[in-house]
Formats: structure tokens, sequence, C-alpha cells
């Protein structure tokens, strides 16, 4: 009888993570899409114009504490896209986290190139400290060992 019990709630927890899985991934665009419209806002930053496009760096954080590595992926990913279209913003970085601050967690930094990547990600690691990663289609991803910190992190 307690076997029967066990993998009845087996089951009931596997269709609840795919359920929330799923959920996550209907979500991440939703997110994107928000930190989409703040980074493109003219109330972010009236910057100087060449040639019709903004020259000044734009930025965004966004830290959830119930997150995963993939569903920032997504949000980094489908960011990527909603900016790439965006002809009147020349230069932007997103540092999208997820994970209890204590614990830390998965961190993925999205930007107009590689060198905006790199100099934000050299101001994370000085805020919050230890955090691993690595390149991979054009956005950062990694992994911070806290984010005790991040409060004091401004891109």
């Amino acid at each position: 009888m307690q076997c029967q019990a066990v993998e009845r709630i087996k089951k009931q927890v596997k269709v609840t993570l795919k359920s929330l899985t799923s959920l996550r991934r209907q979500l991440a665009p939703l997110v994107a899409n928000d930190l989409h419209s703040q980074l493109t806002s003219a109330a972010v930053y009236q910057g100087v114009e060449k040639d019709g496009c903004d020259t000044k760096l734009r930025s965004a954080v966004y830290h959830c504490e119930d997150g995963d590595g993939p569903f920032a992926n997504v949000m980094g990913n489908e960011l990527g896209k909603l900016m790439g279209g965006s002809s009147n913003v020349a230069r932007w970085v997103a540092v999208i986290e997820f994970g209890p601050k204590a614990e830390g967690g998965a961190v993925v930094i999205a930007g107009s190139d590689e060198g905006e990547i790199n100099s934000t990600l050299g101001r994370l690691l000085v805020t919050i400290g230890e955090c691993k990663g690595g390149f991979a289609r054009g956005v950062w991803q990694g992994k911070a060992s806290g984010f005790g910190k991040l409060a004091r992190f401004s891109v």
C-alpha cells in the first residue's frame, strides 16, 4: 500500500515539474518582452544619436528567486532576437539571474556585442564574487555562488 502511494506521489511530482517547465517556457518571452521595453524606452536614457541610432549604453538587470538555467537561456535568446530588431538602440546589455540570494544560481548576460558583455561581466564579478561560465551563441551563461551583494550592482 505504501509503495503505491509513493509511486503515485512520484508521478504527481513529475507531472507538476513538467507543467512548471512548460509554464516557464511560456513566461520567458513575456519577461524578455518586458526587458526589451525597458531597454528601448525613451525614459531609460536620452542618449547621443548617430545616424538616428542611440549610441549610449542601455542596460537592465532581472533577478528572480525561483528560476533555472533553461528559463534564463530562453529569456536571453528571446531578448537577443527582440533587440536585434531594434535598430534605434546600438548598445545594450541585460543581466538575467535566477536563484536564491544566499545560494546563487544561473546567470545569463546578453548584449549588443561581446565587448559590452565582457565589460558587464567584469563589473558583476567584482560585485558578487565567484561566477563561472562561458560564451555560447552570443550570450554569456554561467553560475554564481551567491547573489548577496547584488543590490549594489549596476551596469
